[in-house]
């Protein structure tokens, strides 16, 4: 009622949940809003609008919307996914709020935390957002992991750039991250019990695993990164002591030579390890990746592994993916790389690969709603309408014997 103008609000198949819509509909006006639903034929009529929200199917709302956004000139627009429509009913009231209230960017933006401009490459600067991600899932009911250090590790630098793809992509907390950190804590858990001695984190950010999971004892833990990265998490991390024996290597992924100054930390060439890859091959060239690849490959003896994420090539083509990845590309940090087949790409280097697509079985946790996990269904590998949708995968692999 406090906006000047009004809002509209995008849904998949609406006919097929009119019932749903129309119990929104209640909710928003009993909280002192007018709605008016209208089927997506109603809009040619001068349904004038000052923000958009979208609900289900994230790919193509998130396309439509776009494009309704630019046809009526919206000053803003917004996508929620929730699981449910009293949870989407929720979150829509508490976003409206915000947004009359004028509050939502000081809100996000936490005052207490130091800027974190010690770090200053861009790259850099996506692990301290991704930090504010997962600082998120210590507010959850029922978290899948706990980080009470992400927090302040992620700086207001952090929040600044979660809060610039919050207005791509809306203000509801992605549980893709969460999944995420879940299924790579579990399978590097999984080779530390089993008797690898030595994990390597590479690019490993303002990742916490060393101080928030429980290691094996004897378990030794080398994090690689920038300088200006490690000299960051170094200084806000001094006060509290790993749970394993850790090991902090400065170095440039993309040169060739990272691996001596691994070495010079006491990494041994001869014992099985563990490799961490998460949140760097979107943006690395293709022939960075696999030189990456076939340095961790020649650096892994029989019964090593390695686990991570993996963008398709949906994340360099699909239209709906075009702002965020401009978003990446101006703030110095381009999304370069996509493959369909991280099986075949990493096998080829002597791994044997399971990739899971978000939904599936190994890659839930009960926290992915049906509008992402759908997409394995209606978009899978190998089809020609599917080729360039923008999967990621998160995958796990064993060493064969060289």
């Amino acid at each position: 009622q406090s906006l000047p103008k009004r809002v509209l609000v995008l849904t998949a198949q609406f006919d097929c949940c009119r019932s749903e819509a129309e119990d929104f509909a209640q909710k928003v006006s009993g909280a002192g809003g007018t709605v008016r639903l209208v089927n997506v034929a109603g809009m040619e009529h001068g349904f004038h609008t000052n923000f958009a929200f979208t609900l289900s199917r994230k790919d193509v709302l998130t396309a439509i919307a776009t494009e309704v956004a630019e046809t009526f000139g919206l000053s803003r627009l917004e996508c929620l996914y929730p699981p449910s429509w009293d949870k989407f009913a929720e979150d829509f009231l508490g976003l409206l709020r915000q947004i009359v209230t004028g509050q939502e960017e000081a809100d996000f933006i936490p005052d207490d935390l130091d800027e974190a401009d010690d770090v200053v490459t861009p790259l850099g600067v996506t692990a301290l957002y991704v930090a504010a991600e997962r600082a998120a899932e210590n507010d959850h009911p029922t978290p899948l992991f706990r980080d009470p250090f992400a927090r302040e590790l992620a700086g207001r630098a952090g929040y600044k750039f979660l809060a610039k793809l919050k207005k791509l992509y809306g203000s509801v907390a992605s549980p893709i991250f969460a999944v995420r950190t879940r299924f790579l804590d579990d399978f590097l858990m999984k080779q530390a019990l089993s008797g690898v001695s030595q994990i390597v984190s590479v690019a490993s950010g303002v990742d916490t695993r060393p101080w928030r999971l429980e290691w094996p004892q004897g378990t030794h833990f080398y994090e690689v990164d920038f300088a200006d990265v490690q000299a960051w998490k170094r200084k806000k991390m001094a006060k509290y002591e790993p749970k394993c024996i850790l090991h902090s290597v400065d170095a440039d992924l993309c040169k060739k030579d990272w691996t001596v100054s691994l070495v010079a930390a006491g990494f041994d060439r001869s014992k099985p390890t563990a490799w961490l890859v998460e949140g760097l091959l979107f943006y690395l060239k293709e022939e960075d990746v696999k030189t990456l690849l076939q340095t961790i490959s020649e650096n892994s003896v029989c019964g090593s592994a390695i686990c991570g994420d993996w963008p398709s090539e949906g994340y360099l083509t699909f239209p709906a993916m075009q702002s965020s990845r401009k978003l990446f590309h101006d703030e110095g940090c381009p999304i370069q790389f996509g493959h369909n087949w991280p099986e075949q790409f990493i096998g080829q280097h002597g791994w044997n690969v399971e990739a899971f697509m978000y939904g599936d079985e190994e890659a839930n946790y009960d926290r992915i709603p049906e509008s992402i996990s759908r997409a394995r269904i209606d978009y899978p590998r190998g089809s020609e309408h599917s080729k360039n949708y923008p999967h990621c995968f998160l995958y796990r692999a064993t060493r064969e014997d060289p």
